[in-house]
């Protein structure tokens, strides 16, 4: 993510070319890499800019897909009221589409508001909702990612069993998948749930697994 996001730096100054569509699509990448080295501020300021240029192009399926990531970011900024705000409304748009693969996303990033708002329970369902129309959309990547969701809203619940169960099916789709950052951050989840529940070597191979993952 660092080295992609680098790239897209260095892209910035010809973006400046670009007609309002694609310079938004190059700015919704660019805050997509933010989001993932963590920099959650310089995410919100390039997926505003973005939107903002999509909804000028009357691009309203576009505008939804950076609403959703918005969401995420504000949501790694603690401001879950405005992150469920954007989740919403970018629902509502991509409803209409009728596109299940993004409806997939949306509905993971309202599990994931849910969660951090304490709500376990819809959290849950929230999730069920996502994988099953991920799969129906052929979006693997946010089943896997709903998988996720899933075992942490069972951990933060106490249902610790059930979370370990999550975690393994999570930690199969990841490695069946060959998403290394998604595996990595499973395995060490799942590391620190045995570790809590006493269970210290199968923590210390988990967490080894994790090491070794490229």
């Amino acid at each position: 993510a660092a080295r992609a996001l680098t790239y897209l730096e260095e892209a910035r100054g010809l973006a400046a070319d670009l007609d309002d569509r694609r310079r938004a699509a190059f700015l919704f990448n660019l805050a997509i890499g933010y989001r993932e080295v963590g920099d959650f501020e310089a995410a919100i300021r390039a997926g505003t800019q973005g939107m903002a240029l999509y909804r000028a192009a009357g691009a309203i399926f576009e505008s939804a897909r950076i609403e959703n990531d918005l969401a995420l970011a504000y949501l790694a900024t603690g401001q879950v009221d405005r992150a469920r705000e954007l989740a919403a409304d970018a629902r509502r748009q991509i409803e209409d589409t009728g596109d299940e693969r993004w409806l997939a996303a949306v509905l993971d990033t309202e599990a994931q508001i849910a969660l951090a708002n304490g709500e376990f329970d819809e959290a849950l369902r929230l999730t069920a909702s996502a994988r099953e129309t991920a799969a129906r959309g052929g979006n693997s990547y946010v089943e896997l990612v709903s998988m996720i969701t899933e075992a942490r809203a069972l951990r933060q619940a106490g249902r610790a069993v059930e979370a370990e169960e999550g975690f393994a099916r999570a930690a199969r789709t990841a490695r069946e998948s060959r998403v290394p950052n998604r595996l990595r951050e499973v395995l060490r989840e799942w590391a620190d749930l045995k570790a809590e529940r006493g269970d210290h070597r199968g923590a210390y191979e988990l967490t080894s697994e994790a090491l070794a993952v490229n």
